[in-house]
């Protein structure tokens, strides 16, 4: 049995036992052994008294052990001659448990362990440690837990870090445009086409089972042509230290590396904005890699802070004007406060979905690129010489009142106060295009928008048919 530090004991126990020897690990049968723990170790004291009662301390000896079935079998070692008696041979002795230092010295100890004089606990977990979720011997507190449980930001920071929503399309993208759900591309003179690729099932290279991944693929690059993610509010992580996390591979521009960097944009109004575009760099090459960056986000005391501010995250090519080709493939980015990377937790496809949804929507069907001559969905149905009011609600409330594009069969305006409808007849089936449906701005909110054609309808009984976005990005 493993030695025990906090051993329990048994009130006026007395008993007599065998006659034994010396030696580790000695059987020893009492009389009785009612009362006495089987749980932990226990300390007994032989030959302290004679039969008669009569002291014999020259005999004494306290042991170590544990009862187990009618016996006390003494510790493999050390538990002979405890409390300094005298390992010695007994025979026919008086046994009792009587109140020693040794047992109360133990305890003692055992409570030094983790615990300092005064009473305090050693063994802190620090934020760091909980993050890391290494260590599975310290006590958590409610300081060490702090900044994940009050405020999932800390966590992760970063929408669609999973590149999981693709709304807009999943390929295609080559101009200074959103591409995977907030992740909008800067060409900055550069050619690139970033698009979503597929992980193979059962891959292992990146954990938690990704379904998917971005590529920028820049054919030829330019300085700092970048790939950037906006979290909304530049108060974000205002002076704090936070570590970026992400996995990638790929091949490097012309200086060898990519770089992470960030940007605080104080919005309509506010302060200039503070940039740096080159916190670390990171060698890419053909296997995939986790890599980290740990920095300190300025603080915005002093800064005036307009509407639409936003702290943005980049990966970029270095200040240089290399035109070489490279390729970033990247995957489960993560931001989160403090100086430990913690481990990426996705989330459900529909909670990113809706986070994602902030932002941006439309009626298009998930994964197609927004565009004319696409199957419309039908918004009602009028009759003739009748004005049709049409209101369609957001899936989620936007950011803000967002700008709004349409698409028919034939036609896309940007804009919600000059839509273009498309009127089919039922009875000729042919599309007219119609200029007298306008919509003005105050028909639209951050919860939805309404159609409202400025004339009556003529041609017959009609379908309203079109696309829309809703578009609320910062």
């Amino acid at each position: 049995m493993a030695t025990n530090l906090f051993r329990k004991t048994q009130s006026l126990y007395a008993s007599t036992a065998n006659t034994f020897s010396t030696g580790d690990s000695e059987t020893i049968t009492p009389a009785s052994v009612s009362g006495l723990p089987t749980d932990t170790e226990m300390t007994l004291t032989f030959d302290r008294v004679d039969s008669s009662g009569t002291e014999t301390p020259t005999k004494m000896e306290r042991i170590i052990g544990v009862v187990t079935g009618g016996n006390f079998v003494s510790r493999v070692t050390t538990g002979r001659g405890a409390d300094g008696s005298t390992e010695q041979a007994h025979t026919s002795p008086v046994v009792e448990y009587i109140p020693n230092a040794k047992d109360m010295d133990d305890a003692v100890d055992g409570i030094l362990v983790e615990h300092t004089q005064a009473g305090l606990h050693k063994n802190i977990a620090t934020a760091s440690d909980v993050a890391t979720a290494t260590n599975n011997t310290k006590i958590v507190t409610p300081l060490a837990v702090a900044p994940y449980a009050n405020n999932s930001l800390n966590r992760q920071a970063i929408i669609n870090g999973n590149f999981d929503i693709w709304q807009r399309g999943t390929s295609g993208f080559t101009a200074d445009e959103y591409t995977a759900d907030r992740w909008i591309q800067g060409l900055s003179g550069a050619s690139m086409t970033t698009s979503r690729q597929a992980f193979t099932v059962g891959q292992t290279d990146v954990p938690n089972n990704p379904n998917y991944y971005l590529r920028m693929n820049v054919t030829t690059g330019a300085d700092m042509a970048r790939i950037m993610h906006k979290i909304e509010g530049v108060e974000k992580f205002s002076g704090q230290e936070v570590t970026l996390s992400f996995w990638a591979k790929g091949t490097n521009p012309g200086g060898g590396v990519i770089y992470t960097g960030y940007l605080q944009a104080f919005g309509s109004g506010g302060s200039a904005a503070v940039e740096d575009y080159e916190v670390d760099s990171h060698t890419l090459t053909s296997s995939w890699q986790k890599f980290t960056s740990t920095f300190t986000v300025p603080s915005i005391s002093g800064k005036t802070v307009g509407a639409s501010s936003y702290l943005q995250i980049h990966f970029n090519q270095a200040s240089d004007t290399s035109a070489d080709a490279w390729v970033l493939d990247l995957s489960q980015v993560q931001l989160c406060a403090g100086s430990v990377a913690l481990p990426f937790q996705p989330k459900s496809y529909g909670e990113e979905l809706a986070a994602c949804e902030r932002y941006y929507q439309s009626s298009f069907d998930y994964g197609v690129t927004p565009a004319i001559n696409l199957d419309t969905p039908q918004i009602s149905s009028v009759a003739t010489g009748t004005i049709g009011t049409f209101p369609i609600k957001f899936s989620v409330r936007m950011r803000t009142t967002p700008t709004m594009t349409t698409w028919n069969k034939n036609v896309s305006t940007t804009g919600i106060s000059s839509l273009a409808w498309t009127e089919i007849n039922d009875a000729f089936n042919f599309a007219l295009e119609r200029t007298d449906g306008n919509i003005s701005t105050n028909h639209k909110n951050t919860t939805g928008f309404t159609l409202k054609p400025s004339g009556v309808l003529s041609a017959g009984y009609s379908k309203i048919k079109l696309n829309w976005q809703a578009d609320a990005e910062l």
